[in-house]
């Protein structure tokens, strides 16, 4: 079922690293920024700082971080951390535009996913200007905003390992927004963007249906776009490991003692619970058998979740376990008698709601059977809301 969208509702989280366009200084040099507001308002050029309407004149009225047009007030329109045309809102699609000779140039904004793009820090960071006026005098003409989407197609349980989205192009359109929630109306969720008509959507829960929205933009704003459903090939797995989860796989007990946590990074806290999106760290510390202390191993980890298991291997990949299958999540060359591990740190989001159980183990260099991983028995419990 598809449905057109008409508008960007509020973003709530971002999942990827920031991967900003290659724009140098002697592009920027006279370059004039303008708001993305319907009615635009000049911010100023970024030129010498000693010119009057220079971004880098910290006593001008466009460079003070005390005045209402500048993108380095903290407080104001547009350079607040809250503002939708601000230049420091991670979250906004409608950050101030830069433009040189009349011609769009790129973003000025931290949101990683709109490009070409720069940031105020990296300017500051690398750039001297000379410049004493700017390329063009006036606020630039915007473009038209991109043609409505057509075409949206999100794969329905073609893989195991992600979502394919497609689409058709769109006129004027410079890149797309994509967005995804668990309902047609619920929050939305940023969770990539693009230059192309294909997107490879990876993880979720195998089996559960989300919603997917792509929207077109440019420098003149976001265009319509439209949603559609898809989900991951159900799997199928024992819901718990062989023999049960003792100390040991296969039911004999160790003298090994292993205990872990998941910890809420902003704030340092230990959790058992957290509110999507939230960057978590689970660790986990290892303190073998006396035996054992001196040899080489493989560190093991498998996470239960909505009734099945998986292993997560050493690049992060999950392997449905199918009772012998055994994927190392890295090596470890010498036991100490206490080894600290972190297995994870990443942001969890929307699609990744869910009640996990976290077991950690090892496996003795020679030893190759599932069965002979020694495991916490107590899980290490993340609930994602």
């Amino acid at each position: 079922m598809k449905r057109i969208v008409f508008s960007v509702l509020a973003v709530f989280s971002l999942i990827t690293q920031s991967a900003y366009a290659q724009i140098s200084c002697f592009q920027l040099d006279g370059a004039e920024v303008v708001s993305s507001e319907t009615s635009p308002q000049y911010l100023g050029f970024f030129g010498s700082v000693y010119a009057s309407d220079s971004i880098m004149n910290q006593y001008g009225t466009y460079g003070s971080r005390f005045s209402s047009t500048s993108v380095r007030n903290n407080y104001g329109s547009y350079g607040g951390q809250y503002s939708i045309y601000s230049a420091n809102n991670q979250y906004t699609t409608s950050p101030p535009l830069i433009f040189k000779n009349g011609q769009f140039l790129a973003y000025l904004t931290t949101n990683a996913y709109l490009f070409p793009s720069v940031s105020i820090a990296e300017i500051d960071a690398s750039c001297t200007f000379y410049s004493s006026l700017p390329s063009q005098s006036g606020t630039p003409e915007l473009p038209e905003k991109p043609s409505s989407l057509t075409g949206l197609k999100a794969s329905d349980g073609e893989d195991s390992d992600y979502i394919l989205l497609t689409w058709n192009g769109s006129n004027r359109a410079t890149g797309y927004l994509i967005y995804a929630s668990l309902s047609e109306d619920g929050e939305q969720t940023l969770i990539g963007s693009t230059d192309t008509t294909s997107k490879f959507v990876p993880g979720g829960t195998p089996g559960a249906e989300y919603y997917f929205f792509v929207y077109p933009y440019n420098s003149a704003g976001v265009g319509t776009g439209m949603w559609d459903t898809g989900f991951v090939k159900q799997t199928t797995s024992p819901s718990t490991l062989p023999d049960k989860l003792t100390t040991r796989v296969d039911g004999r007990s160790s003298s090994a003692k292993i205990s872990g946590s998941a910890i809420q990074v902003s704030s340092g806290m230990f959790v058992d619970r957290v509110s999507a999106p939230e960057q978590v760290s689970i660790q986990v510390n290892i303190q073998p058998e006396q035996a054992h202390i001196g040899k080489g191993a493989s560190l093991i980890v498998a996470v239960s979740v909505y009734g099945q298991l998986f292993l997560f291997d050493e690049i992060g990949q999950l392997h449905v376990l199918d009772g012998s299958n055994v994927y190392v999540h890295r090596a470890i060359s010498n036991l100490a008698e206490s080894n600290a591990f972190e297995l994870f740190n990443g942001i969890f989001g929307v699609l990744d709601r869910a009640n996990y159980e976290i077991y950690a183990g090892y496996l003795l260099d020679g030893e190759t059977s599932l069965g002979q991983v020694i495991f916490n028995a107590d899980p290490i419990r993340l609930s994602v809301e």
